[in-house]
């Protein structure tokens, strides 16, 4: 941790509250393992050895290792050591290494599924560096650009999942406690933004927990993005910790850990959607997997990992998306089950808007350039197909959507834009309509897919 680098850094040691996990676990009933999830955070310690808790040099391989036993794997403090890392890991899909210290957050995720997208996003509000006392109280949180990453898993085609990862603020002079509080102001903030009506798993080291009232996690960012807890809502029987003295924290090792009386700073959450629904099956901290042939830790913090089954709407379902990364999400799954009474569109050299009517409601994407065009869809009538083109004008611009052409079960054709070698057709399964749409816009659409309900 940041904070045991300065330490080393400075020659200055004074008291601190070192934070231990041994075994928890809980379990519910069996389900589906086609649709069963295990997924495992861990800061894994990776600063360079001299400044690092643990013995990276030594330990990361074998972490890289044994995280082969999960789905998706979120690892923080992934700096120095991160090919050691790759090296005995297997994962088909891994975020790229955002850097070594003091140039990268640590963050990264590696998954048995396609990562189609990922950004790293730093605090707004950080507190501590060497010069900062007393040295090794604040967290040192200045020396890295720590803040959270924002992926898009597809569990399969057309299922995404947003999954976040993060790692605040430490310490515990005034100045962490504020850049913490912020932290997950910030964080609730982008997802409410950029995930709306969208599955999320959120996960990493808070650095916090639900027994202090100055990160105040569970209003700030559990129930601010409607996520659930599996250690409060299953292990505690939805019990939230009430408010205690900063460092009356619910880490006492006599505790019976398979209970409801230990908490971990290291802690993941999920929240279902209309198209995707979390089961929870399995809560467990990882005590005794990951050590090494002495028993001792491989990090100085233990991994959190559980297990979910998911499930899908027989009433929606979601094509993939294409076009871009850039632009601000939108989705008209909200509106759904509506049909459809009208669909239009803005288009120039690229598609700047679409448009669908639902009775009185309208929901729309993208600006207000380009030629307007629409088509009425009679009632037996509905959307069977949507081909769309991708393009950029420069060579260092995102790509954008620059060619749609819709058509309906009656053969009528609404179409604009330039067409390019790139292109993807969405196309309504059998028995199914094309109801709306979601993806990323701005000035004009950046990113497309369709939303499918049934005829």
């Amino acid at each position: 941790m940041l904070k045991d680098m300065i330490k080393k850094v400075s020659g200055l040691f004074i008291c601190m509250i070192i934070v231990f996990s041994m075994t928890s676990i809980y379990t519910l009933a069996e389900s589906n393992d086609d649709n069963r999830i295990t997924i495992l955070t861990y800061n894994i310690a990776g600063l360079p050895a001299l400044l690092s808790s643990a013995d990276p040099e030594k330990n990361t391989k074998r972490i890289g290792e044994l995280i082969n036993n999960f789905d998706i794997v979120a690892v923080q403090e992934d700096f120095a050591y991160h090919d050691d890392l790759l090296s005995k890991s297997q994962f088909p899909y891994v975020t790229d290494h955002p850097g070594n210290v003091p140039f990268g957050s640590g963050l990264n995720v590696l998954s048995n599924y396609p990562i189609k997208e990922s950004i790293n996003i730093p605090w707004d509000m950080t507190h501590g560096n060497i010069t900062c006392p007393p040295p090794g109280y604040h967290g040192a949180d200045e020396m890295t650009p720590k803040g959270f990453s924002y992926q898009r898993i597809e569990l399969e085609p057309g299922v995404i999942v947003d999954l976040y990862n993060l790692h605040a603020d430490a310490g515990g002079d005034e100045g962490s406690r504020e850049a913490r509080h912020d932290n997950f102001i910030q964080l609730a903030e982008y997802i409410n933004n950029h995930s709306s009506g969208n599955a999320i798993i959120l996960l990493g080291d808070t650095n916090a927990f639900y027994t202090r009232e100055c990160d105040n996690l569970y209003e700030n960012l559990t129930t601010e993005c409607g996520l659930t807890d599996p250690w409060i809502e299953f292990v505690r029987n939805g019990e939230v910790p009430e408010f205690r003295d900063y460092h009356d924290t619910m880490e006492d090792l006599n505790e019976d850990l398979s209970g409801p009386n230990y908490e971990t700073i290291d802690k993941i959450m999920y929240r279902s959607s209309d198209i995707v629904t979390f089961d929870f099956v399995d809560y467990k901290i990882e005590e005794e997997m990951f050590i090494d042939e002495n028993g001792d830790r491989l990090s100085d913090h233990y991994a959190t990992s559980i297990t979910i089954d998911y499930s899908l709407s027989d009433n929606i379902k979601l094509s993939s998306t294409f076009g871009g990364t850039a632009g601000d999400p939108f989705n008209f799954i909200e509106y759904m089950p509506a049909k459809p009474s009208k669909v239009s569109i803005r288009t120039g050299d690229r598609v700047d808007s679409v448009e669908i009517q639902y009775g009185d409601i309208s929901a729309q994407a993208g600006g207000n350039g380009g030629d307007y065009d629409e088509i009425i869809l009679d009632e037996d009538e509905y959307i069977v197909k949507v081909k769309i083109c991708k393009d950029k004008r420069w060579y260092w611009k995102q790509k954008q959507i620059y060619y749609i052409k819709i058509e309906t079960n009656k053969g009528k054709v609404l179409s604009g834009g330039t067409k390019s070698d790139e292109e993807m057709t969405i196309e309504a399964p059998e028995g199914w309509q094309i109801a709306g749409f979601y993806g990323k816009a701005n000035a004009e659409i950046c990113q497309l897919g369709g939303i499918f309900i049934p005829q």
